[in-house]
């Protein structure tokens, strides 16, 4: 029998493109449905392959609809690894014929799961931290609408006052559904930090990022929760919010660097606002702000530095196991 050596899946809604390649450089397509029923016959499937190799069986970032497969294949002892989809447009890109299907997809994800030597870490086994995760986009996403939503109610508001007309009862009932979403939106919130906190190494963590500046509970418990401890530079938790610089130069040419945004943009959000919070209320965070402003930065920008060396500090405290020291934190 010809041996498995690596498994893509292309994942949708409603069913799962598998590529298996062996040994001998053939490969075969299967469909299954992205389902209890279908994950169940794909695990049966592959249980019967003869492998000698470690298998990965890698699958793309999609949102939610490859949770079912990874959490279903990771339970079952599969070393599933769930990229981004940049890693996987770079291999297709490098294929002569630039064929998009779900099957050409699979078969390019196979191929990642084979000769990628820079795949993430095995897929967690942890449904809380998947249920996290999900809330936390859910709340992102809600609060988008609800800032839209306000900001049309406060110009229609002013148009009100202008010509001096009275609002109606539906408008009225707008108003108080925006009061009442903004209360449903701050439960969520807690809902979020007890469900971090409910692991009792995220508890532990989440008390020594308190003592940051401008690391509110539930700052702290979402980075202690979310950022590996295991990484051995704080530039990656830097690049994992987002907040990394692009470098853009060729030859004798300096582009102008940008902040790459490809991180986590709830906690990216979380982190401006910490800075500008340890800004207002910490004396030795404001004179570094007033210093990084008389260097001719602007606002945002100082706002950046300030968070990312916030990301460091936090780093160096969980590394240490030590409490902040605004002394060494901010010696300048």
């Amino acid at each position: 029998m010809n041996e498995l050596r690596s498994v893509g899946i292309d994942v949708s809604k409603a069913k799962l493109d598998v590529c298996c390649f062996y040994a001998d450089d053939s490969n075969r397509h299967e469909v299954y449905t992205n389902d209890a029923a279908g994950l169940a016959t794909l695990i049966g499937a592959l249980r019967q392959q003869r492998s000698t190799y470690t298998y990965k069986v890698v699958l793309e970032s999609t949102g939610r609809y490859h949770l079912l497969a990874a959490l279903t294949l990771s339970e079952a002892g599969l070393d599933v690894r769930v990229i981004n989809p940049l890693l996987a447009k770079r291999y297709t890109r490098s294929s002569i014929r630039q064929v998009k299907t779900d099957k050409a997809d699979a078969r390019v994800l196979a191929q990642v799961a084979w000769q990628e030597q820079d795949l993430p870490t095995p897929f967690a086994r942890d449904k809380r931290r998947v249920q996290l995760k999900q809330k936390m986009g859910l709340l992102a996403s809600l609060e988008k609408q609800l800032q839209a939503l306000s900001a049309s109610l406060n110009a229609y508001a002013e148009y009100q006052q202008n010509l001096a007309v009275q609002a109606s009862d539906a408008e009225q009932n707008l108003r108080v559904l925006v009061t009442t979403f903004r209360e449903q939106i701050k439960q969520l919130e807690r809902e979020i930090v007890e469900l971090a906190l409910s692991d009792e190494q995220t508890s532990k963590r989440q008390r020594l990022l308190k003592s940051v500046p401008g690391f509110s509970a539930s700052v702290a418990a979402l980075l202690a929760e979310l950022l590996d401890t295991h990484c051995t530079h704080p530039k990656q938790w830097i690049a994992y919010l987002g907040m990394d610089i692009s470098v853009r130069q060729s030859g004798t040419w300096r582009g102008r660097g940008r902040v790459t945004k490809r991180g986590n943009p709830y906690l990216r959000k979380r982190l401006y606002g910490a800075a500008w919070g340890a800004v207002m209320n910490y004396p030795e965070v404001k004179a570094y702000y007033a210093k990084l402003k008389q260097a001719g930065r602007k606002h945002v920008e100082a706002l950046l530095i300030i968070a990312r060396k916030l990301l460091r500090i936090a780093f160096s405290l969980l590394k240490k196991n030590a409490s902040y020291d605004p002394e060494c934190a901010f010696a300048y």
